[in-house]
C-alpha cells in the first residue's frame, strides 16, 4: 500500500505498469515502474503565475511552455529520477531558481578550503614560521622521547594531547574481489614478515586502547606498490573522539617542495631517490603500539585476530612529523661520520623523496654514497635512483634504478596532472591522465578536475590562469556546488577539457643555469581585471 496520493491508500499489487519516458527535445530517456492511481493531487500550480517579469532565455525550449498555468498532474516522478532530468542546459532566473544545495555544511567547508589551497599553490610569499603552542609541545615531546635502538633504528612515542579514550568503533572493510583480497592479504603478511606488526595474545588484550579501521588504496601508476593498506586514525569512536583528535600534529620541518625544486633546476647534475616504506622504518614505543591495534583474518572461515602495528603508521596525525623528525635526529647523531649526508637529510628531502643536485658528477656521487650510508645506519633504504648523468649511478644495481621521477605534494587529492622528470632527456614534463568534461558538469566537478593539476613551478601559468578565471566566473555566477552549468559555461568547459589533453606534449629543460654563469635577478609583473602575475 502507498499512502498520501490523493488523500487515499493505493494498492501496489496488480496496479503497476512499465513506463519508458522520453524527452521531446533531447535524447534523454529512462525506464521505470509506476503505480496506477485514480488521482495524484489537485491541478498544479494552484493558481496562475505571472511570468511577464521573468528573464527566460529566448534560445531555450521549455519542457512545459504552460508551466505557469494550473494543469492536471499525469505522472509523479520520484526523487531518484529528478536529478537525472536536470541536464547541462539548466538556468537560474534572477537568482530565484537554484540547483540543489548540499546539506552537508562540512563538505562545503572542505571544498572552500580546497579552493583556498588551490589559489595558494603558486604563491611565492615568504612567511616567517611561527610555531603554535601545540607544535612546540610536539617538538619538545619528540625530543625527549626519541630513542636510538641497538639496531640503529629510532623508537618514538605518540604525541598525545591528553589521555586517550577506549576505541569502541571496530570496523574493517571487507574485500569482495578475490584478486584484491589476495593483494590485501599479501600486504598484511608483509607487515608480519618485516616485523612491522605483531599479534596480540589473549592475555594482554585489555591493553588494546584503540582499533584502527583500514582499507586499501590502489595506485595504478606506482612502479613498486600497486596496493597500499591505509589505516584510518580519523575514524570517530562511540565517544565522538578519534585517535587523531587526541594527538598533536607537529610542525612542518622540511623545506617547501617548490624551494627544493627551484634548487633542483639550478645545478648541472641532478639526482633523485625514494626511501622504501619510510614511515615503517621508525619503530613505535611498545606501550604506544597498543594505540594502533587492528582486526584481521585471512579468510571468512577463520576467527578474527588482534594485531598491533609496531611502527609509525600512515594515517595517524603525527606520522609525517615523527618519521621526518627521526631522520633529522639521525642527521644530528651521525653528522661527524657523514657531513655531506647529514646536510642532505635536512635540506634535500621532501617527505620520502630525495631531490638533490650538484655541479659535477663526482660531487653528486659523494652525496649519493653518504646519503645512502647515513640512512642505512637507521635501517632506512634508498631506492628508485634517477640521475641526469648515467655515470652517477654506475655502482647502482639496475633493479634499484628508476627511469622516471614524479613529484607530488603528498596530499590525499589524486593528481591527474603531475610534474615529472625524465632523466634520460633531463627535461621536466607533465604526466597527464585523460580528462573529460563529464555528463553533467557543475561547480563541484569543475573544481575537482582543476584541483588535480599540480604545477608548483608555474610552468603552465597560462593554462592554469585560464582555468582559475573560469572557476572565478562560476563563483560570480553564484552557482551552488551541484548546480548544472549554463549552456554557455558548459560549452566553454568542454573546450577547455579538450585543450588540457595537449599539455602532455609540453616539456621544459630541468637545468636552467650553465656552469660558471653570472646570475642576475629581474622582476616582472602584470595585471588585468581578472588576474595578475609576477
Amino acid at each position: 500500500m502507498i499512502s498520501g496520493l490523493g488523500d487515499t491508500d493505493v494498492s501496489v499489487e496488480g496496479c503497476t505498469v512499465n513506463v519508458c519516458m522520453r524527452s521531446c527535445i533531447t535524447d534523454y530517456s529512462v525506464n521505470f515502474q509506476a503505480v496506477v492511481a485514480s488521482t495524484i493531487t489537485n491541478s498544479q500550480p494552484n493558481f496562475a503565475i505571472d511570468i511577464d517579469g521573468w528573464a527566460i532565455p529566448s534560445n531555450i525550449q521549455l519542457a512545459d511552455p504552460a508551466f505557469n498555468r494550473p494543469q492536471r498532474v499525469d505522472l509523479l516522478i520520484g526523487a531518484s529520477l529528478f536529478y537525472g532530468l536536470l541536464c547541462y542546459d539548466a538556468h537560474s532566473i534572477d537568482g530565484s531558481a537554484k540547483g540543489s544545495e548540499s546539506s552537508n555544511d562540512q563538505a562545503d567547508a572542505s571544498l572552500n578550503e580546497l579552493v583556498r589551497r588551490f589559489w595558494e599553490v603558486e604563491s611565492c610569499e615568504y612567511v616567517a614560521t611561527r610555531l603554535s603552542r601545540e607544535q612546540k609541545d610536539c617538538e619538545e615531546h619528540c625530543r625527549k622521547n626519541v630513542i636510538r635502538l641497538p639496531s640503529g633504528e629510532y623508537s618514538v612515542t605518540l604525541p598525545m594531547k591528553s589521555s586517550v579514550l577506549v576505541f569502541l568503533n571496530l570496523k574493517r572493510k571487507l574485500q569482495r574481489h578475490p584478486d584484491l583480497r589476495m593483494q590485501y592479504s599479501s600486504c598484511i603478511e608483509e607487515y608480519l614478515k618485516l616485523n612491522h606488526m605483531s599479534r596480540v595474545p589473549a592475555e594482554p588484550i585489555e591493553r588494546c586502547k584503540y582499533f584502527l579501521p583500514h582499507h586499501c588504496v590502489l595506485k595504478a601508476d606506482s612502479t613498486t606498490t600497486k596496493l597500499r593498506v591505509v589505516f584510518d586514525g580519523s575514524a570517530a569512536t562511540s565517544t565522538g573522539y578519534s585517535l587523531n583528535e587526541v594527538m598533536m600534529a607537529g610542525p612542518v620541518i622540511q623545506d617547501k617542495l617548490m624551494h627544493i625544486l627551484l634548487r633542483f633546476r639550478t645545478y648541472l647534475v641532478a639526482l633523485t631517490g625514494d626511501i622504501c616504506k619510510m614511515y615503517r622504518c621508525v619503530r613505535m614505543a611498545s606501550a604506544d603500539s597498543y594505540y594502533q591495534c587492528i582486526l584481521w583474518r585471512d579468510s571468512p572461515d577463520k576467527e578474527l585476530q588482534i594485531f598491533k602495528l609496531d611502527t609509525v603508521t600512515y594515517g595517524t596525525k603525527a606520522a609525517s612529523f615523527l618519521s621526518v623528525r627521526a631522520m633529522h635526529q639521525l642527521a644530528h647523531d651521525e653528522a661527524g661520520s657523514f657531513p655531506v649526508g647529514s646536510v642532505a637529510l635536512k635540506n634535500e628531502f621532501y617527505v620520502d623523496d630525495f631531490i638533490s643536485e650538484g655541479d659535477s658528477v663526482a660531487e653528486v656521487k659523494v652525496k649519493l654514497q653518504e646519503t645512502a650510508a647515513i640512512l642505512a645506519r637507521a635501517n632506512f633504504k634508498l631506492r628508485k635512483w634517477c640521475s641526469s648523468h648515467a655515470e652517477v649511478l654506475s655502482e647502482i644495481a639496475d633493479d634499484e634504478k628508476e627511469s622516471y621521477m614524479r613529484f607530488s605534494d603528498g596530499s590525499e587529492i589524486t593528481k591527474t596532472l603531475g610534474l615529472a622528470w625524465d632523466p634520460s632527456s633531463d627535461r621536466l614534463l607533465f604526466s597527464l591522465s585523460f580528462l573529460e568534461a563529464g555528463s553533467k558538469p557543475c561547480r563541484r566537478s569543475v573544481l575537482a578536475t582543476i584541483a588535480r593539476f599540480y604545477d608548483p613551478l608555474g610552468l603552465l601559468g597560462p593554462v592554469m590562469t585560464k582555468s582559475k578565471i573560469f572557476l572565478q566566473q562560476l563563483c560570480k555566477d553564484k552557482l551552488t556546488w551541484d548546480e548544472s552549468l549554463p549552456l554557455q559555461r558548459y560549452t566553454a568547459w568542454v573546450e577547455m577539457c579538450s585543450s588540457f589533453n595537449s599539455i602532455s606534449s609540453l616539456s621544459f629543460p630541468r637545468a636552467i643555469l650553465a656552469a660558471g654563469c653570472r646570475v642576475e635577478v629581474h622582476g616582472f609583473c602584470d595585471a588585468s581585471e581578472e588576474a595578475y602575475g609576477a
